[in-house]
């Protein structure tokens, strides 16, 4: 598996992008938008993934609408970049993971205790994309997603970082 968390920061030029796209290797990707490229890191520049991650408002910059709504920003992206599954975080709201039009599920955020909240999506991106490697379902990258996301918006930059036992364990918690 080749994992791509793309910061905008023109390290990924297209050539490589293409070449990535290219390779036979599962490929989970992540191209934010930040301060720092001003909205032109875009999901669209991939022309092949497997598995995507992104927010929400980096979902409407790649559609090129604000207003759209979600189900159908999901249904182009997974199509222009041939994803078996991608993930869409809605902040407060939870997330969206889709395989397919008839293969989805939302989940809603499982804490409200939110101390920092960058980091949070590369945590629901590291996680899940082993997840979508290995075959799992939307619902499951959902929760487990969204686990790992509670759990990342409780720490303070990178102060420490989500170990497996207390993660096993927050599941646990939940499931019971």
């Amino acid at each position: 598996m080749i994992l791509v968390a793309d910061f905008g920061h023109s390290i990924l030029d297209r050539q490589l992008v293409n070449y990535l796209a290219e390779l036979p290797t599962f490929l989970a990707v992540n191209a934010q938008t930040n301060s720092g490229n001003n909205g032109y890191n875009l999901l669209t520049k991939y022309p092949r993934c497997d598995y995507f991650s992104i927010d929400k408002e980096e979902a409407h910059l790649a559609y090129h609408d604000k207003f759209e709504s979600i189900t159908v920003i999901h249904d182009f992206l997974m199509a222009h970049t041939k994803a078996k599954v991608g993930a869409i975080t809605l902040g407060r709201n939870g997330s969206r993971v889709m395989a397919d039009a008839e293969h989805f599920a939302q989940a809603p955020i499982l804490s409200d205790e939110v101390v920092d909240t960058i980091g949070a999506g590369d945590a629901f991106l590291a996680i899940t994309s082993l997840l979508a490697k290995v075959g799992g379902k939307p619902d499951e990258l959902a929760f487990v997603g969204n686990t790992v996301g509670a759990m990342a918006v409780r720490i303070l930059g990178n102060e420490s970082f989500i170990e497996k036992t207390p993660l096993l364990k927050y599941i646990k918690t939940l499931l019971s």
